[in-house]
């Protein structure tokens, strides 16, 4: 009897653990920032789309890109830049 449930304990976090494996990763693009006394022509909002597109054909496969953060994921990336 002790045999199964321990068994049955097994398997459930096994199973588990290869369902959260095979989830992708999360990488969250933030709006760039510009630097202080840098005139930049384009809207920060607007490369960030164009980011989130960019990576998506590139590497949509191993990641869901996103450009807020998702409230219960464990594994998030960020991407932020200046």
């Amino acid at each position: 009897m002790f045999r199964k449930i321990i068994i049955a304990a097994f398997l459930i976090v096994i199973s588990g653990v290869l369902a959260r494996a095979q989830e992708k990763p999360v990488l969250v693009v933030h709006p760039f920032t510009v630097a202080s006394g840098v005139n930049f022509p384009s809207d920060m909002s607007e490369l960030q789309i164009q980011a989130v597109d960019e990576l998506k054909s590139k590497d949509g496969s191993q990641f869901d890109i996103v450009s807020k953060p998702p409230a219960n994921e464990s594994h998030v990336y960020i991407l932020t830049g200046k």
